[in-house]
């Protein structure tokens, strides 16, 4: 709880995101999201078209380059788009209320009640 666990009987978010973190559930739900943003093959595709079609391979002269320096250049290039469709991606499964997003609001609801629980079980003492 946030200040004194015995003066308290205030649940804050941080009480709960703590407790979720400290028992792995964030862990598992970061798990998830990575699970399904590695299958999610629009984003592949999306990613490969924008490597294909990048200025940095497509210039004269670029089979004459490292592949450290064509690396260091398609993140230069394409860094900041790929990571933006990836985090719009991340936000549609934390979003969706059919998947991820529920189990996320339901292990919040379940948490808030496990908190909720050990505060009026202390009241009661």
């Amino acid at each position: 709880m946030s200040g004194d666990m015995e003066g308290s009987s205030v649940i804050s978010p941080d009480d709960v995101l703590q407790t979720l973190m400290n028992d792995g559930t964030i862990d598992a739900i970061r798990l998830k999201i990575i699970t399904q943003l590695k299958a999610n093959e629009e984003l592949k595709n999306n990613t490969i078209k924008m490597v294909e079609q990048s200025k940095v391979l497509n210039t004269p002269g670029a089979e004459k380059q490292t592949k450290r320096e064509l690396f260091d250049a398609l993140r230069q290039e394409l860094e900041s788009s790929v990571l933006e469709k990836a985090s719009k991606s991340v936000w549609e499964l934390i979003l969706d209320q059919k998947g991820i997003g529920k189990d996320i609001n339901e292990t919040k609801r379940r948490e808030m009640k496990v908190q909720a629980d050990l505060v009026f079980d202390r009241f009661l003492l």
